[in-house]
């Protein structure tokens, strides 16, 4: 799932491997625009890809959650507060991106997601005592937010035309999704980084896992989106409900 993107989760390891799953995690997320662009392309909706992204996304994750030995919070104030945070994490930013592949290309939608960083190095130093902004960050922050100008102002500049309208809507709704996911991965570390929020029965209490904090994010924000794609998409005309094609099919099924 792209939405579990945590940059501001700390870590002490910095062997081979972690560079090497670095490397297919960025190849995975990079070329999800690609296979947004595909099903949109075959005539889906974008709220319906979304719904399969996250039905399939959820399949995985209780798999993987079975498989591990891996336990849900058993406070229900704290399991709300986590598959809340899946609005900000997953809701907003998928709809908003899915929405603007409409009109923008999917080079285009992941080049801009690279903002995510740069918010959250502004909301981290608002939120976390321990990320100050410095002045190599403050560099890259110009430097970062220059280049979104540079991006957004080919729509700017166009003059006046639907086209152009829709093609900066569309980058500003991928900019607000990056702001978005940067919100709720400083929320996340704030809320949930170090604190032993599952009672194990074999190693007692202990912080949450990935596959723990994404799960009930990731089916609050299926059951959301469902209703959103029911009420907008399904009946409509040229909006199917199931993917269309083997193609489609894939597309969703890799995005899951």
């Amino acid at each position: 799932m792209q939405g579990a993107y945590h940059p501001c989760m700390p870590s002490a390891r910095n062997r081979p491997i972690d560079w090497l799953v670095f490397v297919l995690l960025a190849l995975m997320w990079g070329s999800s625009f690609m296979f947004i662009k595909i099903a949109l392309e075959q005539g889906m909706g974008p709220l319906t890809v979304v719904t399969y992204r996250l039905l399939i996304g959820a399949a995985v994750l209780v798999a993987l959650l079975r498989l591990t030995g891996g336990r849900l919070p058993s406070d229900p104030r704290t399991l709300a507060t986590i598959a809340a945070v899946g609005f900000i994490n997953i809701v907003i930013p998928f709809t908003l991106i899915h929405w603007s592949e409409q009109y923008i290309d999917s080079a285009l939608a992941s080049i801009l997601n690279g903002l995510v960083p740069l918010f959250a190095i502004v909301i981290a130093a608002i939120a976390l005592q321990d990320e100050p902004i410095t002045v190599n960050r403050l560099v890259g922050l110009l430097i970062g937010f220059a280049g979104a100008v540079v991006l957004l102002s080919r729509d700017l500049g166009a003059g006046p035309s639907a086209d152009a309208t829709m093609g900066l809507l569309g980058q500003l709704a991928v900019v607000a999704a990056s702001a978005s996911y940067a919100l709720s991965a400083v929320t996340m570390r704030r809320l949930f980084s170090g604190k032993n929020l599952v009672d194990d029965p074999v190693r007692g209490p202990r912080p949450l896992n990935p596959v723990e904090i994404a799960l009930p994010q990731v089916i609050l924000g299926g059951v959301i989106v469902v209703i959103l794609a029911a009420t907008l998409e399904w009946g409509q005309p040229g909006a199917p409900v199931f993917p269309p094609d083997l193609l489609a099919w894939f597309s969703v099924a890799w995005l899951g």
